[in-house]
């Protein structure tokens, strides 16, 4: 499905979103997957800072990230869609029911 549409099915905790800046990073996104185990078309998480280097060098195509807005530039100069939330843990349990 295309990352619009987890946005849409995750409703209100998905609000604040790459979408907003950048309509063309719409990547298709075809399952879940831990981020360090990530591939082209998933989807993954990060929680906190610790976890910047990992934006540089996951093959997610769209990640949930904590409201950092430093982490969110990362990722979108790293062309990866993203969701940003207070709790990227939750939401990407959320994200995994829409697949499983």
């Amino acid at each position: 499905m295309q990352f619009q549409e987890i946005i849409t099915k995750l409703d209100k905790a998905a609000k604040n979103n790459s979408l907003n800046q950048d309509r063309g990073l719409n990547p298709e996104i075809t399952g879940v997957c831990a981020i360090d185990k990530a591939t082209a078309g998933t989807l993954s998480y990060i929680e906190g800072g610790k976890f910047a280097a990992q934006i540089a060098t996951t093959k997610a195509d769209a990640l949930i990230l904590p409201t950092d807005e430093n982490l969110q530039s990362q990722a979108t100069s790293h062309n990866i869609a993203w969701i940003a939330t207070p709790q990227p843990r939750l939401l990407f349990a959320k994200a995994i029911t829409l697949y499983y």
